[in-house]
């Protein structure tokens, strides 16, 4: 059946529907084969494989999300179990060591909703609160150091903040940033000792 007459008839094109006749071919093929054209080659092969994929067709891309909508659609909860907090601390700790073999922050550090919004975690969870400060403050005195000590050269260590909150921090380290970072970081050292002491109630610490 010829597809109605659309966009493409009023270049002179006019497709032929075979979706049926595939899918009926298809049926009866053994894995491993495929219906097609004595014209077919690797090149149409790959343009298959690409077709659709969002990270490989660009027409296909559907338009990102916000920070704040993914959060919406709870892509980065507050209220966390213990072990959800120690499983964001671990990765977030993975993605720092990416980072200094050359990666870019913001495909590891940033990634994370946690790094780019630190402030909903004040609340509902101190510890990863205290740790993403710490992280965001480490990330921005070693990229400081590198950047002034021409230590190492750009294939070593990539130093582009790609507008991240990290570029918003003056010069050098130790500012008032990096002082609240490390005060957080004591308050919830002595919150853990605190815990590890009534740890005998029964009763598991909130981190």
């Amino acid at each position: 059946s010829r597809c109605e007459p659309g966009n493409t008839m009023s270049l002179g094109v006019e497709f032929i529907d075979i979706t049926k006749a595939l899918a009926k071919a298809s049926a009866a093929l053994p894995v491993g084969q495929m219906v097609q054209t004595e014209a077919f080659s690797l090149f149409e092969a790959m343009s298959a494989v690409e077709i659709g994929n969002p990270k490989m067709d660009a027409a296909a891309s559907a338009t990102p999300l916000s920070v704040d909508q993914l959060i919406a659609d709870g892509a980065a909860p507050v209220d966390l179990s213990n072990d959800q907090v120690l499983a964001v601390i671990d990765r977030l700790l993975a993605m720092e060591a990416t980072w200094h073999h050359g990666a870019a922050l913001a495909q590891t550090v940033y990634t994370s909703l946690y790094m780019l919004q630190p402030d909903r975690l004040e609340g509902s969870c101190p510890l990863l609160a205290a740790y993403v400060r710490g992280v965001a403050a480490t990330c921005s005195a070693v990229r400081w150091l590198v950047l002034n000590g021409a230590v190492s050269e750009e294939e070593d260590f990539n130093i582009l903040a790609m507008g991240l909150p990290l570029e918003e921090t003056p010069p050098p380290p130790g500012g008032a940033r990096d002082e609240a970072a490390v005060a957080a970081l004591g308050a919830a050292l002595d919150k853990l000792k605190a815990a590890a002491k009534a740890a005998g109630t029964g009763a598991p610490p909130a981190l």
